[in-house]
């Protein structure tokens, strides 16, 4: 059984889907069919996989812990901004400030042109939806050279110029999560997601990550990122294990 969202939760601690699972047990019980409450409780895929999401970025250093988008409109930046800042983080406030003001958006057309490139609208995301994420970085990197040019010659967007090493993480998520794009849009679009469609893209993003951290671990002259991006990868992988496992599944 595939099952909803956890949120919300009653004195007890549990939530609603794993009481309903325990009693379900209990009424298949009384006739005398056997159902484990526990073994046979399959949670939502799209939570599960946003949860081993969030832990790749946060190792990544491309999510910051305490980013909570319910304050992103409100809170102004800080001049002072440190270092702790992801570059994520750096990619939201910039287009934060770029979507308030109609001159910055003329500013950054104006360097579109000046670099070649397809203006688009920056568009921020949301934190409880990695696609939002995954598609704001999209943007970022397609205007990459006309955010540079914008935050070069300007004093109040420069603090938020993205170094190389951050450009090149952002490339690295956008490559990584890509077949995580592909196979959670599958899902969603299908009107109705079976179990076996849920068990197959399960297996295939595992896959995908095993390769990703199989190419990393062998690689001999591992620099910094490459470490991060293996630690990442494996915390990811097992997040979503911990509530899926290949194994009750054959």
């Amino acid at each position: 059984m595939i099952g909803c969202g956890q949120k919300q939760r009653g004195q007890t601690g549990r939530s609603p889907n794993t009481t309903f699972m325990e009693e379900l047990q209990i009424l298949m019980g009384k006739n005398d069919i056997r159902f484990d409450a526990k073994q046979q409780h399959f949670r939502c895929f799209a939570h599960i996989l946003n949860l081993g999401i969030q832990d790749t970025l946060k190792l990544m250093n491309l999510q910051d812990m305490t980013y909570d988008n319910k304050n992103a409109e409100d809170e102004e930046i800080e001049d002072d901004m440190n270092d702790k800042q992801s570059c994520i983080t750096k990619l939201r406030e910039m287009f934060k400030k770029i979507r308030s003001s109609e001159q910055w958006q003329i500013k950054l057309r104006s360097c579109c042109g000046t670099t070649n490139v397809k203006y688009v609208s920056p568009n921020i995301d949301v934190s409880t939806r990695w696609n939002s994420t995954y598609n704001m970085v999209k943007t970022g990197l397609h205007l990459k050279n006309p955010l540079n040019t914008l935050c070069e010659n300007n004093v109040i967007l420069f603090y938020l110029k993205l170094s190389q090493d951050e450009w090149l993480l952002l490339e690295k998520f956008y490559k990584y999560f890509k077949v995580f794009k592909t196979v959670s849009t599958l899902l969603r679009g299908d009107k109705y997601a079976t179990l076996l469609m849920v068990i197959v893209g399960f297996n295939m993003l595992l896959d995908s990550i095993e390769k990703q951290i199989f190419e990393l671990d062998r690689k001999i002259d591992k620099n910094e990122i490459d470490v991060c991006l293996l630690t990442a990868f494996q915390a990811g992988r097992d997040k979503m294990l911990k509530h899926y496992s290949k194994t009750n599944w054959i």
